[in-house]
């Protein structure tokens, strides 16, 4: 895990919030007052609960950045809304909720990972 100052974030960044990894959705800045600092509002998502967060810190403060992957793995068996997935790079597997994505044998999707979690992202075609 790394650190970035608030200033640097933009959409489609990572961050960590209450110990969740989230992407940012929406940002804004506000100016400086005669004494003060600008502020940077961040509107984010988690990655793996799907909460809605808002932050608001000065431009100059530095927030927690998760390490984030995104890959594409091949279904290799669906049992009771649990998929076990095979990444295809590294052909390593392991075990994801299938929410409610209608998934088979054999179908391609891509992942999100952030430390030991992983989730579905997409299906891709074929």
């Amino acid at each position: 895990m790394s650190r970035r100052t608030a200033n640097e974030l933009s959409r489609g960044a990572y961050v960590e919030v209450e110990g969740e990894p989230c992407v940012v959705r929406r940002e804004s800045t506000s100016m400086p007052g005669k004494h003060g600092h600008a502020k940077k509002k961040l509107e984010v998502a988690g990655l793996f609960d799907g909460r809605r967060r808002t932050l608001s810190l000065g431009v100059h403060d530095e927030v927690e950045v998760p390490d984030v992957r995104r890959n594409d793995a091949q279904v290799v068996s669906v049992q009771g809304g649990v998929a076990q997935l095979m990444d295809l790079d590294s052909y390593e597997t392991f075990d994801v909720e299938t929410g409610d994505l209608d998934l088979e044998n054999g179908d391609e999707v891509m992942y999100v990972a952030s430390g030991d979690r992983h989730r579905i992202y997409e299906r891709r075609e074929r």
